[in-house]
Protein backbone atom coordinates (compact mmCIF):
# COMPACT_ATOMS: atom_id res chain seq x y z
CA UNK A 1 0.00 0.00 0.00
CA UNK A 2 2.98 2.26 0.83
CA UNK A 3 4.34 1.62 -2.45
CA UNK A 4 0.98 2.53 -4.17
CA UNK A 5 0.67 5.37 -2.26
CA UNK A 6 4.68 6.70 -2.89
CA UNK A 7 3.76 6.00 -6.85
CA UNK A 8 0.85 7.66 -6.95
CA UNK A 9 2.37 10.67 -5.33
CA UNK A 10 5.52 10.22 -7.57
CA UNK A 11 3.17 10.58 -10.92
CA UNK A 12 0.69 13.71 -9.21
CA UNK A 13 3.62 15.59 -8.69
CA UNK A 14 5.19 14.86 -11.93
CA UNK A 15 1.34 16.41 -13.44
CA UNK A 16 1.38 19.24 -11.27
CA UNK A 17 4.95 20.49 -11.98
CA UNK A 18 4.06 19.70 -15.70
CA UNK A 19 1.40 22.11 -15.81
CA UNK A 20 2.44 25.40 -16.98
CA UNK A 21 0.84 28.60 -17.37
CA UNK A 22 -1.43 28.40 -20.32
CA UNK A 23 -1.02 31.80 -21.39
CA UNK A 24 2.69 31.65 -21.27
CA UNK A 25 2.79 27.92 -22.72
CA UNK A 26 1.03 29.40 -25.73
CA UNK A 27 3.08 28.23 -29.28
CA UNK A 28 4.35 30.71 -30.99
CA UNK A 29 3.68 28.44 -34.31
CA UNK A 30 0.34 27.19 -35.51
CA UNK A 31 0.44 24.85 -38.92
CA UNK A 32 -0.50 26.82 -41.41
CA UNK A 33 0.75 29.78 -39.67
CA UNK A 34 4.09 32.70 -40.05
CA UNK A 35 4.59 34.96 -37.09
CA UNK A 36 5.34 38.41 -38.34
CA UNK A 37 7.07 41.06 -36.27
CA UNK A 38 5.58 43.99 -37.10
CA UNK A 39 8.52 46.25 -35.34
CA UNK A 40 10.74 45.01 -38.14
CA UNK A 41 8.26 47.19 -40.50
CA UNK A 42 7.53 50.51 -41.88
CA UNK A 43 5.63 52.15 -38.27
CA UNK A 44 7.77 50.28 -36.14
CA UNK A 45 4.11 48.91 -34.35
CA UNK A 46 5.45 47.11 -31.39
CA UNK A 47 3.34 43.64 -31.98
CA UNK A 48 3.54 40.51 -33.49
CA UNK A 49 0.96 38.71 -35.81
CA UNK A 50 0.17 35.04 -36.90
CA UNK A 51 -0.80 34.80 -40.92
CA UNK A 52 -1.18 32.20 -43.29
CA UNK A 53 2.26 30.80 -44.13
CA UNK A 54 3.49 30.66 -47.91
CA UNK A 55 2.25 27.20 -48.60
CA UNK A 56 -1.25 30.14 -49.26
CA UNK A 57 0.95 31.82 -51.54
CA UNK A 58 3.19 34.47 -51.51
CA UNK A 59 3.03 37.06 -48.71
CA UNK A 60 3.35 40.92 -49.16
CA UNK A 61 3.80 43.55 -46.53
CA UNK A 62 2.89 46.83 -47.91
CA UNK A 63 2.48 50.53 -45.89
CA UNK A 64 0.38 52.79 -46.41
CA UNK A 65 0.68 56.89 -46.44
CA UNK A 66 -2.01 57.21 -43.72
CA UNK A 67 -0.07 54.50 -41.46
CA UNK A 68 -1.36 51.31 -42.07
CA UNK A 69 0.51 48.16 -42.87
CA UNK A 70 -1.44 45.38 -45.19
CA UNK A 71 -0.45 42.21 -45.50
CA UNK A 72 -1.66 39.74 -48.27
CA UNK A 73 -0.99 36.24 -48.44
CA UNK A 74 -2.25 34.56 -51.41
CA UNK A 75 -5.48 35.80 -52.94
CA UNK A 76 -7.18 34.87 -49.99
CA UNK A 77 -6.12 36.83 -46.75
CA UNK A 78 -6.15 40.63 -47.10
CA UNK A 79 -5.98 42.49 -43.86
CA UNK A 80 -4.79 46.26 -43.07
CA UNK A 81 -3.25 46.88 -39.18
CA UNK A 82 -2.90 50.35 -37.93
CA UNK A 83 -2.29 51.82 -34.88
CA UNK A 84 -5.31 54.03 -33.22
CA UNK A 85 -5.47 57.98 -33.92
CA UNK A 86 -8.64 58.29 -31.70
CA UNK A 87 -11.07 57.66 -34.85
CA UNK A 88 -10.47 54.82 -36.59
CA UNK A 89 -10.67 53.10 -32.83
CA UNK A 90 -13.73 54.12 -31.98
CA UNK A 91 -15.67 51.24 -33.55
CA UNK A 92 -18.98 52.89 -32.80
CA UNK A 93 -17.98 55.89 -34.97
CA UNK A 94 -16.81 53.84 -37.82
CA UNK A 95 -20.14 51.72 -37.57
CA UNK A 96 -22.45 54.90 -38.01
CA UNK A 97 -20.33 56.83 -40.69
CA UNK A 98 -18.89 54.01 -42.80
CA UNK A 99 -20.45 50.39 -42.21
CA UNK A 100 -24.13 50.96 -41.35
CA UNK A 101 -24.24 54.51 -43.71
CA UNK A 102 -22.49 52.50 -46.68
CA UNK A 103 -24.85 53.17 -49.47
CA UNK A 104 -23.17 50.72 -51.64
CA UNK A 105 -22.71 47.71 -49.81
CA UNK A 106 -25.63 47.62 -47.58
CA UNK A 107 -25.12 45.41 -44.18
CA UNK A 108 -27.44 42.47 -44.64
CA UNK A 109 -26.66 41.09 -40.85
CA UNK A 110 -23.59 41.54 -37.58
CA UNK A 111 -22.89 38.19 -36.92
CA UNK A 112 -20.85 39.20 -34.05
CA UNK A 113 -21.56 42.50 -32.56
CA UNK A 114 -19.14 43.58 -30.00
CA UNK A 115 -18.10 46.95 -28.45
CA UNK A 116 -14.81 46.40 -30.50
CA UNK A 117 -15.00 43.93 -32.89
CA UNK A 118 -17.97 43.09 -35.80
CA UNK A 119 -18.00 40.35 -38.12
CA UNK A 120 -20.87 41.57 -40.63
CA UNK A 121 -22.54 40.35 -44.09
CA UNK A 122 -23.31 43.23 -46.81
CA UNK A 123 -24.91 43.05 -50.11
CA UNK A 124 -23.98 45.14 -52.63
CA UNK A 125 -26.88 47.42 -54.22
CA UNK A 126 -28.83 45.92 -56.70
CA UNK A 127 -27.27 42.34 -56.62
CA UNK A 128 -27.64 39.04 -54.24
CA UNK A 129 -24.09 39.47 -54.49
CA UNK A 130 -23.29 38.80 -50.22
CA UNK A 131 -19.65 39.44 -49.02
CA UNK A 132 -18.16 39.22 -45.36
CA UNK A 133 -15.93 41.94 -43.51
CA UNK A 134 -14.06 42.72 -40.23
CA UNK A 135 -13.22 45.09 -37.86
CA UNK A 136 -11.77 44.65 -34.57
CA UNK A 137 -10.36 47.59 -32.26
CA UNK A 138 -7.30 45.60 -29.70
CA UNK A 139 -6.02 46.90 -27.07
CA UNK A 140 -2.27 45.88 -26.75
CA UNK A 141 -0.07 47.76 -24.21
CA UNK A 142 -1.66 51.07 -23.64
CA UNK A 143 -2.51 51.52 -27.71
CA UNK A 144 -5.50 50.44 -29.88
CA UNK A 145 -4.58 48.63 -33.09
CA UNK A 146 -7.14 48.48 -35.91
CA UNK A 147 -7.29 45.18 -38.11
CA UNK A 148 -9.70 44.74 -40.81
CA UNK A 149 -10.14 43.33 -43.93
CA UNK A 150 -8.96 45.05 -47.13
CA UNK A 151 -12.69 46.36 -48.41
CA UNK A 152 -12.14 46.42 -51.96
CA UNK A 153 -12.00 42.54 -52.47
CA UNK A 154 -15.47 40.35 -52.03
CA UNK A 155 -14.20 37.64 -49.59
CA UNK A 156 -16.06 34.33 -48.55
CA UNK A 157 -17.27 33.85 -44.78
CA UNK A 158 -14.52 31.34 -44.80
CA UNK A 159 -11.84 33.58 -45.76
CA UNK A 160 -13.09 36.47 -43.64
CA UNK A 161 -13.15 34.00 -40.43
CA UNK A 162 -9.32 32.93 -41.04
CA UNK A 163 -8.64 36.44 -41.20
CA UNK A 164 -10.30 37.35 -38.14
CA UNK A 165 -8.43 34.10 -36.39
CA UNK A 166 -5.26 35.84 -37.25
CA UNK A 167 -6.56 39.23 -36.28
CA UNK A 168 -7.00 37.63 -32.83
CA UNK A 169 -3.52 36.81 -32.09
CA UNK A 170 -2.08 40.00 -32.16
CA UNK A 171 -0.26 40.63 -29.20
CA UNK A 172 2.43 42.70 -27.84
CA UNK A 173 6.05 42.38 -29.21
CA UNK A 174 7.97 41.37 -25.52
CA UNK A 175 4.49 38.64 -24.77
CA UNK A 176 5.13 37.13 -27.75
CA UNK A 177 8.99 36.66 -27.33
CA UNK A 178 9.06 35.98 -23.59
CA UNK A 179 6.65 33.07 -24.46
Amino acid sequence: MKKLFFLFAIVLTTVITSCGDKEKDKPLSVPGMTLIDLSKQEFNFPVTILVPDSTNGPMTITPQNWGALEIKVGDGFQISVEQGDGENDDLKLIKSTEIDANEVHKVKKYMTDEPNFVFYETQMLGTEKSSFHFYGVFKVGDKNFVVEDLKGDDFSEEAIKKMMESAKTLAAKEKAEAS
